[in-house]
């Protein structure tokens, strides 16, 4: 991929993806989204807590206490 302009005719053609652009520039598209809460799940096993992978038994608290951890982290890395 040579512009970020072409991910949305990446998406019209072949649906949702996951974009990754490593720090060296290595850019990378995941189409994984055809399995439900795959990344949920990969993501749970990854820390060891796969309890935490289906959305409707994960105990909305602390779902909702990671979801804004996370949010809150990752706009001080952005800043």
């Amino acid at each position: 991929m040579k512009a970020l302009d072409e991910l949305r005719e990446v998406f019209r053609r072949e649906g949702p993806y996951l974009f990754y652009e490593s720090a060296a520039g290595v850019r990378t598209l995941f189409h994984v989204f055809r399995i439900p809460m795959y990344l949920r799940i990969v993501a749970a096993e990854a820390l060891q807590h796969p309890e935490r992978a289906n959305w409707r038994t994960m105990d909305t608290d602390l779902d909702a206490r990671m979801m804004k951890d996370t949010c809150e982290k990752l706009r001080k890395k952005l800043t």
